[in-house]
């Protein structure tokens, strides 16, 4: 299968390069191909952080699930977030293979892997009862948020 070549950071549209402190992390490199979209997909990410409200920790261990499922080698490799707490280590993004099975992983965060993982291989079966159980962890808002995330992580992982 053709691959697009990742555009050299030289080569990247200058009002494009002037955004990012990390452009050849990531799909940047391909999005730079066409600075308005690469420009929107940047606004996405802004916004979803401004109105953050869940810990970066959980969306970490989330993005990174997702990763697996999308069996994207690159997105597991990469580490987001300068203010992860220092408990996701290394043992805990081994355990995300068996998630449920770990006791790195608080109630919450198992939940929000379950509803992660339901999105990205059967979003059929998220039903009432995963909902209701997001619900006991999470507020409708951070909800929202979660599902935001996962939807932007299973489009782009893929």
């Amino acid at each position: 299968m053709a691959r697009m070549r990742k555009l050299p950071l030289e080569e990247w549209d200058e009002s494009l390069a002037a955004l990012t402190d990390r452009p050849q992390i990531g799909m940047f490199p391909i999005l730079a191909h066409n600075p308005p979209i690469a420009k929107a997909v940047m606004d996405l990410y802004g916004a979803l952080a401004k109105g953050r409200r869940l810990p970066q920790r959980l969306l970490e261990i989330v993005r990174l699930r997702i990763a697996y499922r999308n069996k994207c080698r690159t997105c597991i490799a990469v580490r987001y977030g300068s203010d992860i707490e220092p408990d996701l280590d290394d043992a805990a993004v081994c355990a995300l293979e068996k998630p449920l099975d770990s006791e790195l992983f608080s109630a919450a965060e198992k939940t929000a892997i379950i509803f992660a993982d339901r999105m990205a291989t059967d979003h059929l079966s998220v039903d009432d009862e995963v909902y209701a159980a997001l619900l006991a962890h999470f507020s409708e808002a951070e909800v929202v948020e979660l599902a935001a995330h996962v939807a932007v992580l299973i489009e782009f992982g893929r």
